[in-house]
């Protein structure tokens, strides 16, 4: 990015003349841009999205916030629903391991004591679709029965 806003690399030694395909004498950033793009084997569109990015936040604008971006285990799960799970598996810690359909059945049981038997039902239509806020419709009360 550096080079298509100043026509040099960066720590390019004082004195440095640029390459004539990122001269900003004889080159619009339009052209420089084209020849960043080229040089790079991405499209003109991405260097310019990415030259944007540089110009407002700097070098941190051309880190992928992917790789950065905090994330919970447990997605966008309701905590309620996370901290009734905790509670089921700490009481089968030390006693046989079970299955997991006995396990779903217990924390199923114990939300609906606590919250009520519509709990389920409420977070259904308040699902995302990149991630579930509750149990999939499989364990939910109703298909229990």
């Amino acid at each position: 990015m550096v080079e298509v806003e100043t026509g040099l690399p960066p720590e390019a030694p004082p004195g440095t003349q640029p390459c004539p395909e990122f001269d900003p004498q004889n080159q619009s950033v339009v052209q420089r841009t084209e020849a960043k793009a080229a040089e790079l084997g991405v499209s003109t569109r991405t260097v310019q999205t990415k030259r944007s990015k540089y110009t407002s936040q700097g070098l941190w604008g051309l880190v992928d916030q992917r790789a950065v971006q905090e994330w919970e285990a447990t997605g966008r799960a309701d905590a309620r629903l996370i901290e009734v799970i905790r509670q089921a598996l700490d009481a089968e810690t030390d006693v046989s391991a079970g299955t997991r359909s006995r396990l779903i059945r217990r924390v199923v049981n114990a939300v609906e004591a606590t919250y009520g038997p519509e709990w389920f039902r409420s977070r259904a239509g308040a699902r995302s679709t990149s991630s579930s806020t509750c149990f999939p419709p499989a364990v939910t009360p109703s298909a229990r029965r």
